[in-house]
């Protein structure tokens, strides 16, 4: 896609309200970065009522129109907006939204309908795979081959936030060989030293968690870089 793309990861700490995810994109333009990544999940599809993923999704969700207020500003800032849809509902509206990118996430990877839909909707396609054994992760990377579709994967490790000693960047280098395509990455540690050593790996695309007060409770804070270290 691009030598080198870096990825604000809004997530959902906007915390459903859209003064504070518009002044993420610009404080994310301000830092650099390339891009901002939205989390879009309704959690009435997404989630059992009574869990602690459905009342955080809950409190966090944009609407439509909140949403594509979002893509229009970021549009305005030059900076490229797109979002991990929850469940192929949200795909398909996120795609009247904004149609470039599309991010589906290590929870979803394993999703071929949604994927496959995503491949027809979506100009490129990210796609993280932490939940995925390198069997799965070979499979995956067969079927988007079969798509015909611009796509990048992400090595991912899905704990949050991520120790150091599970991290284990030396996955790019071996995926890069297995696969022969170039293995982003999708840190989710306290600090950018990993994301700083996978660029030194040559990593095309970073994605990271950022946020504007890391010590705010709840949401995705806790596992994101402050702005100001950005």
């Amino acid at each position: 896609m691009y030598k080198k793309y870096y990825i604000a990861e809004v997530g959902i700490n906007h915390e459903g309200n859209l003064d504070n995810a518009i002044e993420y994109c610009k404080k994310a333009k301000e830092s650099g970065a390339d891009a901002v990544k939205f989390q879009w999940v309704n959690a009435d599809r997404a989630y059992e009522k009574d869990t602690e993923s459905y009342q955080v999704f809950k409190g966090s969700y944009l609407s439509f129109e909140e949403m594509s207020i979002i893509n229009s500003q970021c549009n305005k800032l030059n900076i490229d907006f797109f979002a991990t849809p929850g469940d192929i509902e949200t795909l398909y509206e996120l795609a009247k939204i904004n149609n470039k990118i599309v991010k589906i996430s290590s929870g979803l990877s394993t999703h071929r309908y949604l994927i496959r839909e995503a491949s027809k909707l979506f100009q490129n396609l990210i796609i993280s795979t932490g939940t995925l054994y390198l069997d799965e992760i070979i499979d995956l990377n067969n079927f988007l081959k079969s798509l015909n579709c611009d796509y990048s994967l992400l090595k991912c490790t899905s704990e949050y936030p991520s120790e150091d000693n599970n991290i284990n960047l030396d996955a790019i280098l071996y995926l890069r060989e297995k696969l022969n395509i170039n293995i982003g990455y999708s840190c989710h540690s306290k600090d950018i030293l990993p994301s700083i050593i996978a660029s030194s790996m040559g990593v095309e695309i970073i994605e990271k968690h950022f946020s504007l007060d890391t010590n705010r409770p709840g949401f995705d804070h806790a596992i994101s870089i402050n702005f100001e270290k950005t």
